[in-house]
């Protein structure tokens, strides 16, 4: 996990000076930019989560369907 880390956050690094180098654009732009991204990322993932069901044991589950 930690390895995937690495890969994608030098993947953002390079992006962004991809960014930067054929494109004018001001820093605290892209970061609105990636805020807003991740904001959207994160909704989407979040909704399609919710419907998937726990199948670790009741014990291990944050929210139960079982009264």
């Amino acid at each position: 996990m930690l390895i995937a880390s690495l890969f994608a956050n030098g993947f953002q690094f390079t992006y962004e000076q991809t960014l930067f180098d054929r494109y004018h654009i001001d820093p605290l732009q892209l970061v609105g930019y990636e805020g807003i991204f991740a904001l959207s990322t994160v909704s989407v993932i979040i909704v399609i989560l919710n419907y998937i069901s726990c199948s670790f044991g009741i014990d291990a589950c944050a929210i139960s369907t079982d009264s």
